[in-house]
């Protein structure tokens, strides 16, 4: 599947996901100069009034990046340093203080060599099953792996994703029903688990 589509998708599903905020949050997507290397790339605003009680927003601030690739391809640590570099660059270009941006990197899978090097270089906790907080970066930074996400507390996420069973594309398939802001992410998955969805 065409990686434009699973930006589209895991776009749209961040926005449910953080539903409780959506009155205090902008969503903007950006693209990355031709000359980089291209990442999925999020820009999520948020008012310093709203608390976000969802667990992959717990860590929000003022302008919140979140970058991630599509589910065919391993989040790497040249991406991890892309993340960063496009929020400095931001920082600079928008007279934001770093510290009140937060980074998020969004990973299908459990990136090895990403965390083996985040785990030598920064202070690295597990702070809920899937969700990995890295402290001593310029901004407060996370780490989502969607594969290792609870369905209870993030179902569309965690289901967002190229090996699902024919019973768990029936069970998405099923809960979106009436939800058209879910349309692209419907899509996306029935696309990709093709064999499931016949």
């Amino acid at each position: 599947m065409a990686r434009k589509s699973w930006f589209s998708a895991l776009t749209r599903e961040i926005e449910n996901e953080l539903e409780e905020g959506r009155g205090g949050l902008t969503f903007e997507t950006e693209q990355l100069p031709a000359e980089l290397p291209q990442l999925g790339l999020l820009i999520i605003k948020k008012k310093k009034n709203v608390v976000i009680e969802k667990n992959i927003g717990k860590i929000f601030r003022n302008v919140n990046i979140v970058v991630y690739k599509s589910p065919e391809e391993c989040v790497t640590i040249e991406d991890y340093h892309l993340a960063h570099f496009y929020s400095r660059m931001y920082a600079a270009t928008h007279h934001v203080d770093t510290a009140e941006m937060s980074v998020s990197v969004v990973a299908f899978q459990y990136p090895h060599k990403l965390m083996d090097f985040l785990k030598n270089q920064y202070v690295v906790k597990s702070v809920q099953q899937g969700i990995y907080f890295v402290e001593g970066d310029t901004s407060p930074t996370q780490v989502i792996v969607t594969e290792e996400l609870p369905e209870k507390d993030n179902f569309w996420l965690a289901n967002l994703r190229n090996d699902l069973s024919e019973e768990q594309l029936k069970r998405v398939i099923t809960a979106a029903e009436g939800k058209p802001s879910l349309d692209a992410y419907i899509r996306a998955i029935t696309e990709t688990n093709a064999e499931a969805m016949e």
